[in-house]
């Protein structure tokens, strides 16, 4: 039997870290299907809300964590702009809004150390 060397177990075992934390900034936020969750953020599950009706959904979800508010509205920006959403001229405040079908997304930054982002999905009435 071969035997294998300790830098290599190491690069091995490194690519594998690396890997998983790439998987890690992909999943999506469970309750908003299909938006990212940044490296560095986990959404607060006790501060879940969700309301489906027929007339539309409202979800509140938070994400916290140890990023910028900068980098966390930076990352958000250019991937809900992949993702189909249209951004809004915000009306005040440190965030974003975006638009997509039919539905309004409010981005906002509640607290900076640790970083607590608010999302807000309401129809766009």
């Amino acid at each position: 039997m071969k035997r294998i060397s300790l830098k290599t177990f190491w690069i091995v075992a490194l690519g594998v870290f690396i890997s998983m934390a790439a998987v890690r900034a992909e999943q999506p936020l469970e309750i908003l299907t299909g938006i990212p969750v940044m490296a560095g953020l986990s959404e607060d599950l006790d501060e879940r809300i969700i309301f489906d009706k027929p007339e539309g959904r409202i979800i509140h979800a938070v994400l916290k964590g140890d990023v910028s508010p900068e980098a966390a509205l930076g990352f958000y920006r250019d991937a809900l702009y992949q993702l189909g959403w249209q951004l809004l001229p915000a009306e005040g405040g440190a965030g974003l809004v975006f638009s997509r079908d039919q539905e309004n997304l409010n981005l906002s930054v509640t607290a900076t150390k640790p970083l607590e982002l608010m999302f807000d999905l309401k129809p766009a009435w």
